[in-house]
């Protein structure tokens, strides 16, 4: 499947319930090396290799334009589970984004 398809028949059908106020969960589950970071992330650079999150976000924000959103706020996790441990990947640390560990057995408390 290519990511556009992957898209089209996961992602983009949930926006729609999202721009309504509902929560929404994007989970990659598998072995290490079967293409999960690639589905979620993609190549940024390339429009036909993005993956569901830039194409995501690019729907969400594209609708965000019309009329009818008035003050809309966006708000958004991308947390990884290796190893039982919790990690939020956009949590900035020592001036730079990097991996925290919010939860698991190596949690920082």
């Amino acid at each position: 499947s290519t990511q556009e398809e992957v898209f089209e028949g996961t992602l983009k059908p949930v926006i729609s319930y999202v721009l309504k106020g509902f929560e929404s969960t994007v989970f990659a589950y598998g072995q290490t090396g079967t293409g999960k970071t690639y589905t979620m992330e993609g190549e940024l650079h390339s429009p036909e290799q993005q993956g569901v999150i830039p194409r995501a976000a690019h729907e969400i924000f594209n609708n965000l334009k019309q009329s009818q959103y008035k003050d809309p706020v966006v708000t958004c996790s991308y947390l990884e589970i290796y190893n039982e441990d919790l990690c939020d990947l956009l949590v900035e640390t020592d001036d730079k984004i990097g991996s925290k560990t919010i939860a698991g057995d190596n949690a920082k408390r």
